[in-house]
């Protein structure tokens, strides 16, 4: 059975530009909501600068030509280890940004829809997580490994649409968060 080639699929989270943040104060809302929008803001860029450290950690693990399947194993593991931190940043920040105070109703949606999004990425990035160790316990010399390399590999490609499906939304959210921020009332 072929497979089809892997897509590069970008799972950046979105970054609200901090240049953006003094702009607030020229526009013609109200004192409140610029304070709740810079609180929202200041999360969700703190959120990016953690996926780009671990997405940078794991771009180095992803560089590897094994030779054995005891090298694969080890790989795999490390990979997984980092996945897991990254699932547990993601979801603090997801938490983080649930648990922020804010009065503006619209603001509050936002942040939900947004820390949902995080929650569904999180979940995404775990399922490979998953998919990776179970990668990792194949026995290859097996008469089924081929299947449970087949399964697994699908598993992760499924995990990563979830995750890619989640990042699009997430990149949709911020971009009504910087409308109703800026928009003039």
């Amino acid at each position: 059975m072929a497979q089809a080639s892997p897509e590069k699929i970008d799972f950046s989270l979105p970054l609200i530009s901090l240049t953006f943040l003094p702009l607030l104060t020229l526009v013609g809302c109200g004192e409140s909501k610029i304070s709740q929008c810079n609180k929202l803001i200041t999360e969700i860029n703190r959120g990016q600068e953690a996926y780009e450290k671990s997405t940078s950690e794991m771009q180095n693990l992803g560089k590897f030509n094994p030779t054995n399947p005891e090298e694969l194993k080890a790989q795999i593991t490390k990979i997984k280890d980092s996945l897991a931190i990254f699932v547990q940043n993601v979801r603090t920040v997801s938490q983080d940004i649930k648990a922020l105070t804010l009065a503006d109703t619209q603001l509050q949606e936002l942040r939900t829809s947004y820390a949902t999004q995080l929650e569904a990425m999180a979940t995404g990035l775990d399922d490979s997580g998953k998919a990776m160790s179970s990668l990792g316990e194949i026995n290859f010399t097996a008469t089924d490994a081929f299947k449970k390399v087949e399964a697994s590999t699908k598993q992760i490609g499924e995990s990563i649409q979830t995750v890619s499906k989640a990042g699009l939304e997430s990149n949709r959210i911020v971009g009504e968060i910087n409308t109703y921020c800026g928009a003039e009332n």
